[in-house]
């Protein structure tokens, strides 16, 4: 699973190509909008489908370094509060470090130091064999953090890609000037170790505040209670016409059958996070009046108003119209 914040630099980087996102993101089961919710949970899976058939279908081969450009991880809301409070590049880069794994699931940096150089290293596994444009996405993202205190035009002295040798990496500008080694074990930018020391730019100095690092929400299997993360799941997809427990069931990487026993020894089920993810979504938009109670009742997935209006009052005693009224 990945935050939901990291959605939208996929989606502008098509916009930006003259690309439609909207059947991209639709064949990989992504939500069509942007969410409100940037702390809802997306499937990572489904990000490594859509960079590769993107890359490929629409013949852009640094798609994946651009999406990381347009708008890079110090940047991204979910994470940019914490990293901004660090004071050198030593603590951005042990922080992030600390904190990737909260933002997805499947994300494990690390920062080595040995004889006068840093390694700052991806170790998750791929989960594309010789997946260049993850990799493309992941190495920009990396180099792209460090300068944020070395400078934009900082390189490292080498780069290390799991992917075999290849043209598209060779020709890429974001490694210009950079000795690349290939078919490595892991993704890795090395580079001297006294840069760690370097201070952020005087600019940077109103965004500090004390914010602590996001917990790492794991692997559902995991995780001492799965029901908070998989409630964030359906609020993620309340609205898509396909919504079900096959789907949430997919997104989560369990079979139906387990996502039901995880639910029911945390004494929950897929019926009632399915109601309270309908239930926050009917709430929001009533309370902010942008659309119709006919439309919240159809993007929520009932046939009839009358339906949505009875659902609606068994949950909190109230019609949608005398909520709406009240919220006024």
């Amino acid at each position: 699973m990945v935050k939901a914040a990291f959605a939208e630099p996929f989606r502008i980087a098509m916009l930006n190509n003259g690309v439609d996102p909207e059947p991209y993101f639709r064949r990989n089961r992504l939500p069509l909008s942007p969410l409100d919710n940037l702390e809802l949970q997306l499937p990572v899976k489904s990000f490594f489908h859509l960079i590769n058939q993107v890359a490929i279908e629409q013949g852009i081969p640094d798609y994946g370094m651009q999406v990381a450009q347009v708008k890079p991880w110090y940047e991204i809301e979910t994470m940019h509060p914490v990293l901004a409070a660090q004071p050198t590049l030593q603590a951005l880069l042990e922080t992030f470090c600390q904190i990737a794994s909260g933002e997805s699931n499947v994300a494990s940096f690390e920062l080595q130091r040995r004889d006068g150089f840093c390694r700052f290293q991806y170790l998750s596994p791929p989960y594309i064999r010789n997946d260049i444009q993850m990799e493309l996405y992941r190495v920009t993202g990396m180099i792209d953090l460090i300068r944020v205190f070395a400078g934009k035009d900082w390189r490292p002295d080498s780069v290390d890609l799991m992917m075999t040798e290849n043209r598209i990496a060779e020709k890429n500008s974001v490694f210009r000037g950079c000795p690349l080694s290939f078919s490595q074990v892991g993704t890795a930018v090395l580079f001297p170790k006294d840069l760690l020391s370097l201070k952020k730019a005087r600019e940077d100095e109103t965004d500090r505040e004390s914010v602590p690092p996001h917990q790492s929400v794991g692997r559902l299997e995991t995780v001492t209670n799965p029901v908070p993360l998989l409630s964030r799941v359906l609020e993620s997809y309340v609205t898509e016409p396909d919504l079900s427990l096959e789907l949430v069931a997919d997104i989560a990487g369990l079979t139906p059958r387990s996502l039901q026993r995880l639910l029911k020894a945390h004494q929950s089920s897929y019926r009632q996070l399915l109601n309270a993810a309908r239930l926050g979504y009917a709430k929001h938009q009533l309370q902010s009046n942008r659309q119709r109670i006919s439309e919240i009742s159809k993007r929520l997935g009932y046939s009839d108003a009358s339906h949505f209006n009875r659902a609606f009052k068994k949950w909190t005693g109230s019609t949608p119209s005398e909520y709406r009224r009240r919220s006024d």
